[in-house]
């Protein structure tokens, strides 16, 4: 799958977004980046209904929050030190959100977490 680098220009405020495509024929894409502080990294990915969304967090030790959601409503959360897999068949089309951030004591801490995000597709593209 390709590795679509993090994207410093994306933004450096609350949210860094950046948008989640699939190269032709392919059904999952890899996105490598890093969180400091408060910014949140959010990767947006068009999906539709019935198509299965499957997502894989590694991170490197340290806690990183990962959520997915739709029109604002999480629909899955977790806290990931090193691995976590989610998947769901998705209920409408539309945007989906996948959301990292550290925790509220890892950013009092001052600390960083490197992660790799495989985001999935089952079903047709």
């Amino acid at each position: 799958a390709p590795v679509v680098p993090a994207l410093a220009a994306a933004g450096s405020g609350p949210r860094a977004r950046e948008w989640v495509q699939f190269l032709p024929g392919r059904s999952a894409t890899d996105v490598r980046g890093e969180l400091e502080g408060a910014a949140a990294r959010e990767l947006h990915v068009v999906m539709r209904r019935g198509q299965t969304m499957a997502v894989t967090v590694d991170a490197d030790g340290e806690p990183t929050r990962f959520s997915v959601h739709r029109n604002g409503r999480p629909l899955f959360e977790a806290e990931v030190a090193l691995h976590h897999e989610w998947s769901a068949t998705l209920p409408a089309t539309g945007d989906y959100v996948v959301r990292l951030a550290l925790p509220d004591d890892a950013v009092r801490r001052g600390q960083r977490a490197r992660f790799l995000v495989r985001v999935a597709v089952v079903g047709q593209r």
